[in-house]
């Protein structure tokens, strides 16, 4: 009796394993470089974004555009690809200080002079450094040398860059908050 009680004990304890492991939902992988690298906003297809970077974590879907959130090395900041009529036309990736955001060495990379943009968080240094012509644009503080976003966009004008809805809150002047006197 005793033994057929261990051996129905240890059947359980395996049973409830074994349905433990099978219900714990794992992340997708994270995607590389080289696969990020190959999606060109204004020219990879969705759906050839999705055989990229493979499926998105979650998504958002608003009139023809999409959002597809992808999981970073932090569980509460997710990297977008905004999809506009099926074509990928923004990308926004979170870069985290561990994982070589130095400031200063990304913007050697690209070789020219960025325009600073003024935005929410300007008051504590952080501004929005866009190289228009490359299709990037760095989110980053100089002072910690610190970059903590790297966005991606078909190659624009500052005036239909501003327009983005990813833009929204950033500008070419500094602004002093609502308190304006009126």
């Amino acid at each position: 009796m005793k033994k057929l009680f261990v051996v129905g004990a240890i059947a359980i304890l395996f049973g409830v394993i074994a349905f433990i492991l099978s219900s714990n939902k794992k992340a997708p992988p994270l995607p590389t470089a080289s696969q990020r690298n190959s999606v060109l906003p204004g020219k990879t297809t969705t759906e050839e974004a999705l055989q990229l970077l493979g499926q998105a974590q979650t998504s958002s879907v608003s009139g023809d555009t999409t959002t597809l959130f992808y999981p970073t090395n932090n569980q509460y900041w997710n990297n977008q690809v905004v999809t506009h009529q099926n074509i990928v036309q923004f990308i926004k990736e979170k870069i985290f200080p561990i994982q070589e955001g130095s400031f200063s060495r990304r913007k050697q990379s690209f070789f020219s002079t960025p325009i600073r943009l003024f935005g929410p968080d300007s008051n504590i240094g952080i501004f929005l450094y866009v190289f228009l012509d490359k299709g990037t644009a760095l989110l980053a503080n100089p002072t910690t040398d610190t970059t903590y976003e790297q966005w991606y966009f078909p190659p624009l004008d500052i005036q239909t860059f501003l327009l983005l809805p990813e833009t929204t809150g950033f500008s070419l002047s500094q602004t002093t908050g609502s308190d304006s006197g009126l």
